[in-house]
């Protein structure tokens, strides 16, 4: 290697990303969400027969900051299918 390619090498060096950063980038929290018939307790009154995500209604709040990856697989058990409403999300 000759001189100036060192050089131009180290040069470039801090604007190329480390495997770290650059698997760090693409780092995501893992969630599975299970949709499926419910029978959920009521107060004095019998249980009540509901849709539910991972069993309660509603569904457990999902929360992430801005360009953070979020991979989720839902489990649909229901007799009919089913979607998700994401809240404040451009999807």
């Amino acid at each position: 290697m000759k001189r100036r390619e060192l050089l131009q090498a180290l040069a470039c060096a801090p604007l190329a990303p480390s495997a770290a950063q650059a698997a760090a980038q693409h780092e995501s929290r893992t969630r599975a969400l299970r949709a499926a018939p419910a029978s959920l307790p009521a107060a004095g009154l019998p249980a009540l027969d509901a849709w539910a995500f991972d069993g309660r209604v509603p569904g457990p709040v999902l929360r992430a900051r801005r360009g953070e990856w979020f991979d989720l697989t839902l489990h649909n058990v229901l007799p009919d299918p089913t979607t998700i409403h994401w809240h404040g999300v451009r999807v």
